[in-house]
């Protein structure tokens, strides 16, 4: 179980790989329901609160006070779930852009111990173990060493042979 492949990894393949690591975060699978769920929280709040002050308020005022406790609460959120899940995402290409090369050459290695990654004549060697998991989809084999950091290897320039050893390298470190 050893071997040696060349990865490029454009623009578009980086962004591509975020976008699946995105796509698979809980702020996008539970932040809808988390937004709804605060609102309502910060609205009760909001109703309780009013209604200490002012005892003799109605229920129109209690639900009008409650509607835009939860809607300024949801708006909020909602507005930095998207700034954190679209906006930082859509910057990954200028970032890509902004380096020495659109394209950017890794030369890998693989043995029973370790990967070994090539990349801007710098070597580094990752021990199986210190990978926390791989995500794989059509398109990416994703080796995740943390929530943020990952090798992105496009399934179009790795063999099917070499995919499954890397994915049975991790799966047996763990």
């Amino acid at each position: 179980m050893s071997g040696n492949f060349t990865v490029t990894l454009s623009a578009q393949d980086f962004a591509a790989a975020n976008w699946m690591l995105v796509r698979r975060h809980w702020v996008r699978r539970w932040g809808p329901g988390l937004v709804i769920g605060i609102g309502l929280v910060f609205g009760t709040l909001l109703v309780l609160a009013a209604r200490q002050n002012h005892p003799d308020m109605g229920l129109r005022q209690g639900l009008s006070i409650f509607a835009k406790g939860l809607m300024f609460s949801m708006l909020f959120i909602g507005l930095q779930l998207f700034v954190l899940l679209f906006f930082i995402l859509k910057s990954t290409r200028r970032v890509f852009d902004g380096l020495e090369a659109n394209e950017q050459q890794m030369e890998f290695s693989h043995d029973a111990e370790a990967l070994t990654v090539t990349a801007n004549g710098k070597t580094e060697r990752f021990v199986w173990s210190s990978f926390r998991r791989v995500l794989e989809d059509d398109n990416f084999l994703l080796l995740c060493r943390t929530e943020a950091t990952f090798f992105a290897l496009p399934k179009y320039q790795v063999d099917a042979a070499t995919l499954a050893a890397l994915k049975q390298a991790v799966a047996s470190a763990r």
